[in-house]
């Protein structure tokens, strides 16, 4: 069954994809390839999932024959690749390629001693993203091998997705599922089928962390693309913002990140569309990136805004002085184009716009907007906007950021920011703000325009010393430019500031559960006499001058301290004398101390209050 567990797997992410690119022309860049095989085996596996099911014949025995026969097709195309490349050979080429990619990103210093202080910092900014880029990467790694036999443990994913994915298995189109596609069900269906039971649910979820690590894939290889080290860092700007809103949900079996994979892909086929001379391979790049963008329309709705973007940006920004020739030449290619495009996307929509007008089924569109409203306690769309922002924290000011980093980006950005990103949040924020997991589908378009704005501003700063002759600038300068920054750092790092920051800090000395715990307890209480306790509360901020020092470790000696007037607390470890903790033991029964807390980190600690 495991065996037939990791064969379902690899249906659902490569084998179809790998079939198929037999017959096209994906990018030679590896991560770009990668998302490509990926996107295209889980749209092939949707349609067949659901043709099958359509007719019912979606049943094992036929399944694993055209696995069968798939594998076969595979072996026969790439024979000559499979019998004369060597596993060194891929090593080898792997790693050559690899390497230099990295080599290409730093420059190279001449003869020109100024340009070289800009061209070495470069250098030190491309090695520190890259190198924080990598272990963003392995970050989100981790979810998928602590998710490896894992089940299904979240709401929307047990009672929704995956019983959806149960009905597409036991040949049934899925009821109860208003208006959302089912691209992820229909692709855990195939690996339930070729497993042959729904009750094993490692394998199907399995593949769900894999999303978020390949748009990370996706940015590194955006990253050696362009030979621009923006792209690594918004490798960490886009953990950090998944982790913020997301992070629970990267396993769970949400589609959401799914989503969010098959946009960016296609946006990136775009953007390689934007970059390239050949209007035969700018053409395949933008089959492409409609392909999979049809497949997002069917994995959740926001796909369709994905959708009606792109459209938009072929048409008005790509190809707006081409219109005439393209339609003219590739009139029989842009048909087999739009009906690939409708098989993807009609048969599922036309299926449920039936169901909702006969009323068997129900739309959720109104759902969202009614929920966004009770959270923000408003009753137009308009006025959910500001309060919709202010949900995402202290990541507003990163969303802001995007407005002058428009002016640092080239201009397929620009329009990308403008046109569609900038937008969608505006919507996001308006109709769907209730919960910023619906903001998930651009953020990794927030934090790739955040980080080329940042770096852009650092090569227009870096151009500017470029310019400047150091050879003329007096050494004193240097001085006076330092002591003008640390003055005007007076301004930020005010006395209160430093103050409240230091107390802040001074809060979490020692043991930091047991300062919590008694900063929780005397949160709306003042402290009434001394602390009898060898823990140096001293040194905490608020509890100066409450300690009176004991070592808890002669019986009479606690009897004397006990008896004293301002002792009212106790505050000792648990590893006690056996017979000074028998005599605390017979002081709580008898009430004349009652237990506040006790922790378990560092050194357990117990907290009593004197009953006086």
């Amino acid at each position: 069954m495991f065996f037939l567990g990791v064969l379902g797997v690899f249906q659902v992410l490569f084998f179809p994809g790998i079939l198929i690119k037999k017959f096209l022309s994906l990018p030679r860049n590896i991560f770009f390839s990668l998302g490509c095989i990926i996107g295209l085996s889980l749209i092939t596996n949707y349609l067949f999932v659901f043709f099958l099911t359509a007719i019912g014949l979606f049943i094992r025995w036929l399944v694993l024959f055209l696995v069968v026969l798939e594998l076969i097709a595979i072996i026969y195309l790439y024979r000559v690749q499979l019998t004369a490349i060597s596993l060194e050979d891929v090593v080898k080429t792997t790693w050559g390629s690899f390497a230099e990619n990295i080599r290409f990103l730093f420059p190279t210093v001449g003869e020109d001693n100024q340009k070289n202080l800009t061209k070495i910092i470069r250098y030190v900014f491309v090695l520190l993203f890259f190198i924080i880029g990598i272990i963003a990467i392995e970050w989100i790694f981790r979810f998928f091998r602590y998710n490896l036999g894992e089940v299904f443990n979240t709401w929307d994913a047990v009672v929704s997705w995956n019983r959806w994915a149960v009905d597409w298995s036991i040949n049934r189109m899925p009821i109860n599922t208003q208006d959302y596609p089912q691209l992820i069900p229909a692709n855990w269906a195939m690996i339930y089928k070729i497993l042959g039971t729904t009750e094993i649910q490692f394998f199907a979820k399995a593949i769900m962390p894999l999303f978020s690590f390949l748009i990370m894939l996706l940015l590194l290889g955006l990253g050696f693309y362009t030979k621009n080290p923006a792209f690594f860092l918004a490798i960490e700007l886009t953990r950090l913002i998944i982790k913020k809103f997301i992070g629970e949900f990267i396993s769970a079996g949400y589609v959401d990140l799914a989503l969010t994979f098959l946009v960016f892909l296609a946006f990136i086929m775009l953007f390689l569309a934007y970059k390239e001379i050949k209007l035969k391979q700018k053409l395949n790049y933008v089959f492409l990136s409609l392909i999979f963008v049809s497949g997002s329309v069917v994995t959740k709705q926001p796909g369709f805004y994905a959708l009606a973007s792109i459209g938009l940006m072929v048409i008005l920004f790509l190809f707006r002085k081409e219109l005439k020739t393209i339609f003219k030449e590739y009139k029989k290619q842009i048909f087999i184009v739009v009906a690939i495009m409708g098989v993807i996307i009609l048969p599922w929509y036309l299926y449920k716009g039936l169901q909702i007008i006969s009323g068997i089924e129900k739309t959720h569109l109104l759902g969202p907007l009614q929920h966004t409203n009770q959270v923000h306690n408003n009753m137009t769309l308009f006025a959910n906007l500001i309060p919709g922002l202010m949900t995402l924290g202290k990541y507003i000011y990163v969303v802001l950021f995007l407005i002058p980093a428009m002016f640092f980006v080239e201009k397929f950005w620009k329009i990308i920011s403008a046109f569609v990103v900038i937008p969608y949040i505006a919507l996001w924020a308006s109709y769907a703000s209730y919960d910023s997991r619906n903001l998930t589908m651009m953020f990794p378009f927030i934090a790739l325009l955040v980080c080329l704005g940042i770096v852009g501003m650092m090569d227009a700063m870096l151009n500017f010393i470029d310019r400047v002759d150091f050879k003329k600038i007096p050494i004193y300068s240097v001085f006076i430019l330092i002591a003008v920054v640390a003055y005007s750092l007076n301004y930020f790092w005010t006395a209160e500031k430093l103050m409240s920051n230091q107390t802040e800090k001074q809060k979490q000395i020692f043991s930091v559960e047991l300062n919590n715990a008694l900063y929780d307890y005397f949160s709306d209480k003042t402290i009434q006499g001394d602390i009898l306790t060898n823990y140096p509360v001293d040194y905490l901020p608020e509890f100066k001058n409450t300690q009176n020092s004991f070592a808890y470790k002669d019986l009479e000696l606690f009897k004397q301290e006990f008896s004293e007037e301002e002792i009212s607390y106790l505050l000792f470890p648990t590893n006690l004398p056996d017979d000074l903790k028998s005599y605390i033991n017979l002081l709580e029964e008898q009430g004349f101390v009652t237990q506040i807390f006790s922790t378990d980190s560092w050194i357990p600690y117990t907290f009593m209050k004197i009953n006086r």
